[in-house]
């Protein structure tokens, strides 16, 4: 089964009602069909690096998500110790490039923690 399915199935079994699973293409304006300042908190994880438009996806979860809402980035380091793992290294973004463009659509750093030796989180909150 699809992913979505799955999860959607998963969420009705413990009849839970406020997950809702939509398909969209994030690297869009509005690709994500959900409403201007409408979500609490984002998660992004391993995505950037999957995205041709790394901006647009950012640009997006800061469209949906609220006045002092978080936003959870997780990625690849840039120079993690074992490059044939993971992404290719010219795929991966740095969290100067995240911070770079979130401070430019309102969003502040708060802070940034290390997920092992291969990955590096960081947490924004929208102004």
């Amino acid at each position: 089964e699809p992913p979505l399915e799955v999860i959607r199935k998963r969420a009705q079994d413990l009849n839970l009602s406020n997950i809702k699973t939509i398909r969209a293409n994030l690297e869009e304006p509005g690709g994500s069909h959900v409403q201007d300042e409408h979500v609490d908190r984002v998660i992004a994880a391993n995505i950037l690096f999957q995205a041709k438009e790394k901006k647009n996806v950012l640009s997006e979860a800061c469209r949906i998500l609220k006045r002092q809402g978080k936003m959870m980035i997780v990625e690849w380091r840039e120079n993690a110790p074992l490059p044939a793992l993971g992404p290719r290294t010219d795929a991966r973004v740095t969290q100067e490039y995240v911070t770079e463009v979130l401070k430019s659509l309102g969003c502040v750093l708060e802070k940034t923690f290390s997920i092992g030796e291969h990955h590096y989180g960081m947490i924004f909150v929208k102004n």
